[in-house]
């Protein structure tokens, strides 16, 4: 009997073949059969590979809340079996991201399982945003600890946390946002911000000077911020807060809204509609529509409380004032509303009466539900740069003017 010692190892390959040959037979002996084949099976079973790659770990941190940054781990050669993999997070390159960079306020960690037949896992790391003002920051997610034989190929992926948050000078400041969510700070000045995300975070603190936002979508005021200027051919919204806004439409169908103080409304080409809450546009600190269109925009009511109320009963037009004085021209009105009908006939509730002064200056007066004028709630708007024709003294059509 031959034996052949045959080294054993744990690499996977093919199996393997050699040959015994007999050679050099002495005393006459014939060989009748001179080679024998063996075969070296394989016994070694392929090894698992583990890869990370950053999927979606390139973006803006955003001004609240957290963003997800995903990292895809891959597993190939050998699904069969079970994985484990660790994972950590560590701050990395020229400006390293740090704990507080991520939700919880610690570095991220974990481990990835891999059951069996499973090829892919991914990782998720919660980014904290913030509206600190930075450099971009990097971080890295780093494999180890593979179990069951497993071998980890690409150990390392890195993240970008994108800086989006941006701060004026004390001067006049022009900050314009990203594609992402971003937060201007601008500081003293007058200062022009570019808003075109939704996420767009405007900071200023009060009396730093006259401020404006151009915003490419609809948009509501932020507090400490004048004036809004509404861009692009979108049909958006604008609204005001509680100081006096300047808030100018685009060439859209806009719906406007100054909300509290003494606010200047113009809607610009389309068809607009201005909204006004009773007790914000009062006779002591009235609003003023600059480009009322007749016949094609609209006005719209809300309630003191902010609810959404109907047109109207009943509208008309009175006798033009022989004053500029908006205490008497209110007066007068409530007194006698219609211009054309003798006698008084007194601005009912929930009625509206259009009337002009010796300047020609046009006032919308609207009573609320109760009998009479009511100087903190009734509602009294300038109309100036009307267009259209204006209507005859006397009874007018609700929807000419009201939605």
């Amino acid at each position: 009997m031959i034996t052949v010692n045959v080294q054993g190892d744990t690499t996977v390959e093919p199996d393997e073949n050699f040959t015994v040959t007999l050679s050099n037979a002495t005393n006459g002996a014939t060989i009748t059969t001179a080679t024998a084949i063996g075969t070296i099976q394989n016994d070694d079973a392929a090894v698992p590979t583990l890869a990370i790659a950053a999927t979606n770990a390139n973006q803006t941190e955003g001004n609240s809340g957290s963003k997800a940054f995903t990292f895809t781990v891959t597993r190939a050669v050998n699904t069969t079996g079970t994985n484990n993999v660790n994972w950590a997070v560590t701050g990395s390159g020229t400006n390293p991201a740090n704990a507080t960079d991520f939700v919880g306020g610690v570095l991220p960690s974990g481990v990835v399982s891999f059951a069996a037949g499973e090829t892919s896992k991914v990782i998720t790391v919660n980014v904290q945003g913030d509206t600190t003002v930075e450099l971009n920051e990097n971080f890295t997610v780093t494999l180890s600890n593979a179990t069951n034989g497993a071998t980890i190929t690409t150990a390392t992926a890195t993240g970008t946390i994108n800086n989006d948050d941006f701060i004026g000078t004390s001067g006049p400041d022009t900050l314009v946002g990203t594609s992402g969510a971003d937060a201007m700070t601008g500081l003293a000045g007058n200062d022009t911000y570019t808003v075109n995300d939704a996420g767009d975070l405007v900071i200023e603190a009060l009396n730093q000077g006259t401020d404006i936002v151009q915003a490419s979508l609809s948009y509501t005021l932020p507090d400490n911020v004048e004036n809004l200027l509404l861009t692009g051919t979108g049909n958006l919204n604008g609204t005001g807060n509680g100081l006096n806004n300047q808030i100018t439409g685009n060439s859209g169908n806009n719906t406007l809204n100054g909300a509290a103080g003494i606010d200047t409304l113009t809607g610009g080409v389309g068809t607009d509609i201005f909204i006004f809450q009773f007790s914000q546009s009062t006779s002591a600190a009235l609003d003023r529509v600059t480009d009322f269109a007749i016949g094609t925009d609209k006005i719209d009511l809300l309630s003191q409380a902010g609810a959404a109320i109907n047109a109207p009963v009943a509208f008309t037009r009175a006798t033009d004032s022989t004053t500029t004085n908006i205490n008497t021209i209110v007066t007068n009105v409530f007194t006698d509303a219609n211009g054309a009908t003798a006698g008084n006939q007194a601005l009912g509730t929930n009625s509206a009466v259009l009337v002009r002064d010796n300047s020609s200056s046009t006032y919308l007066i609207i009573n609320d539900g109760t009998a009479g004028f009511q100087s903190a709630n009734d509602l009294v708007i300038n109309l100036t740069g009307l267009t259209g024709t204006l209507p005859a003294l006397g009874t007018i059509a609700v929807n000419s003017f009201f939605v």
